[in-house]
Protein backbone atom coordinates (compact mmCIF):
# COMPACT_ATOMS: atom_id res chain seq x y z
CA UNK A 1 0.00 0.00 0.00
CA UNK A 2 1.57 3.02 -1.16
CA UNK A 3 1.96 6.18 1.54
CA UNK A 4 1.23 9.82 0.77
CA UNK A 5 2.05 12.55 2.99
CA UNK A 6 -1.59 14.59 1.64
CA UNK A 7 -4.17 13.60 -0.32
CA UNK A 8 -6.28 16.45 -1.93
CA UNK A 9 -9.82 16.34 -2.72
CA UNK A 10 -10.71 18.21 -5.92
CA UNK A 11 -8.23 19.10 -9.16
CA UNK A 12 -9.72 22.94 -9.31
CA UNK A 13 -7.52 25.97 -8.89
CA UNK A 14 -7.38 25.22 -5.26
CA UNK A 15 -6.85 21.00 -4.77
CA UNK A 16 -4.11 21.56 -8.03
CA UNK A 17 -2.02 24.74 -6.44
CA UNK A 18 -1.63 22.79 -3.27
CA UNK A 19 -0.51 19.65 -5.08
CA UNK A 20 1.90 21.54 -6.64
CA UNK A 21 3.31 23.53 -4.08
CA UNK A 22 3.33 20.44 -1.65
CA UNK A 23 4.81 18.40 -4.63
CA UNK A 24 7.64 21.13 -5.07
CA UNK A 25 8.27 20.90 -1.37
CA UNK A 26 9.18 16.90 -1.82
CA UNK A 27 5.74 15.70 -0.54
CA UNK A 28 3.88 12.90 -1.78
CA UNK A 29 0.97 13.80 -3.08
CA UNK A 30 -2.18 12.24 -4.12
CA UNK A 31 -4.69 14.85 -6.09
CA UNK A 32 -8.02 13.13 -6.67
CA UNK A 33 -10.76 14.18 -9.06
CA UNK A 34 -14.36 12.97 -9.95
CA UNK A 35 -14.64 14.52 -13.14
CA UNK A 36 -12.48 12.48 -16.06
CA UNK A 37 -13.42 14.97 -18.58
CA UNK A 38 -13.01 18.85 -18.52
CA UNK A 39 -15.91 20.66 -17.88
CA UNK A 40 -16.33 24.54 -18.47
CA UNK A 41 -18.24 25.68 -15.65
CA UNK A 42 -17.13 28.11 -12.98
CA UNK A 43 -16.08 26.59 -9.84
CA UNK A 44 -13.00 28.65 -8.39
CA UNK A 45 -11.32 29.88 -11.41
CA UNK A 46 -11.49 33.27 -10.45
CA UNK A 47 -9.15 34.84 -7.79
CA UNK A 48 -9.45 38.01 -6.36
CA UNK A 49 -7.14 41.02 -6.43
CA UNK A 50 -5.37 39.93 -3.05
CA UNK A 51 -5.08 36.67 -4.31
CA UNK A 52 -2.85 37.28 -7.06
CA UNK A 53 0.63 37.96 -4.63
CA UNK A 54 -0.22 34.81 -3.53
CA UNK A 55 -0.41 32.96 -6.68
CA UNK A 56 2.90 35.04 -7.28
CA UNK A 57 4.43 33.58 -3.92
CA UNK A 58 3.45 30.06 -5.38
CA UNK A 59 5.90 30.22 -8.56
CA UNK A 60 1.88 29.81 -10.35
CA UNK A 61 1.40 33.23 -11.71
CA UNK A 62 3.05 32.60 -14.95
CA UNK A 63 1.52 29.03 -15.29
CA UNK A 64 -1.96 30.58 -14.81
CA UNK A 65 -0.97 33.26 -17.46
CA UNK A 66 0.11 30.92 -19.80
CA UNK A 67 -3.20 28.87 -19.98
CA UNK A 68 -4.92 31.51 -20.59
CA UNK A 69 -5.82 33.65 -17.17
CA UNK A 70 -6.31 37.04 -16.67
CA UNK A 71 -4.83 39.34 -14.26
CA UNK A 72 -7.57 41.75 -13.60
CA UNK A 73 -5.93 45.22 -12.15
CA UNK A 74 -9.50 46.19 -10.42
CA UNK A 75 -11.99 44.82 -8.51
CA UNK A 76 -15.50 46.31 -7.47
CA UNK A 77 -17.21 44.34 -4.62
CA UNK A 78 -20.79 44.76 -4.81
CA UNK A 79 -23.46 43.84 -1.69
CA UNK A 80 -25.86 44.74 0.82
CA UNK A 81 -23.97 46.79 3.11
CA UNK A 82 -23.99 49.92 0.62
CA UNK A 83 -25.09 50.97 -1.99
CA UNK A 84 -23.25 50.57 -5.84
CA UNK A 85 -22.44 53.76 -5.83
CA UNK A 86 -20.80 53.91 -2.68
CA UNK A 87 -19.04 50.64 -3.51
CA UNK A 88 -17.03 52.17 -6.68
CA UNK A 89 -16.04 54.90 -4.43
CA UNK A 90 -14.84 53.15 -1.69
CA UNK A 91 -12.30 51.20 -4.83
CA UNK A 92 -11.83 54.09 -6.24
CA UNK A 93 -10.56 55.59 -3.16
CA UNK A 94 -8.32 52.13 -2.66
CA UNK A 95 -5.12 52.34 -4.91
CA UNK A 96 -4.37 48.55 -4.39
CA UNK A 97 -5.85 46.02 -3.82
CA UNK A 98 -6.32 44.50 -0.28
CA UNK A 99 -8.41 41.86 1.33
CA UNK A 100 -11.50 42.78 3.11
CA UNK A 101 -11.85 42.52 6.83
CA UNK A 102 -14.09 39.52 7.71
CA UNK A 103 -16.97 39.92 10.22
CA UNK A 104 -16.66 36.97 11.97
CA UNK A 105 -19.99 35.62 13.41
CA UNK A 106 -20.47 35.58 17.48
CA UNK A 107 -20.51 32.43 19.13
CA UNK A 108 -23.03 32.46 22.09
Amino acid sequence: MKHYDLIIVGAGIGGAAAAIVMAQAGKSVLLLEQSVVYEDRVRGEWLAPWGVAEVKRLGLYELLMKAGAHHVQRHVTYDESRTAAESEAHTARTRHARRPKRRLPMLS
